[in-house]
């Protein structure tokens, strides 16, 4: 799969119509917040699985932050920086 989808419950999976596709040049593991950063800062965003509440299901903007304690990964963010 190359495409960029959006899925919803009930709704299912539907590719974005103006996708960018882009490929992975490396990768690797990154643990901790002062090398997640130092690694933004040296080659830029980072990917990071996180697991989704539904609570995020409706997130709209600003700083989230899980209360749930949930523990399951089952999507993946794009970490482009820091701070507020």
């Amino acid at each position: 799969m190359i495409k960029c989808k959006n899925c919803f419950p009930q709704k299912g999976c539907w590719a974005q119509e103006r996708a960018k596709i882009y490929s992975v040049d490396e990768y690797g593991e990154v643990k901790g917040e002062q090398n997640m950063m130092n690694e933004i800062l040296q080659r830029g965003p980072i990917t990071c699985a996180i697991a989704v509440t539904n609570e995020l299901v409706n997130y709209t903007g600003g700083i989230f932050e899980d209360k749930t304690g949930r523990k399951e990964l089952d999507h993946d963010i794009s970490v482009t920086g820091w701070g507020e």
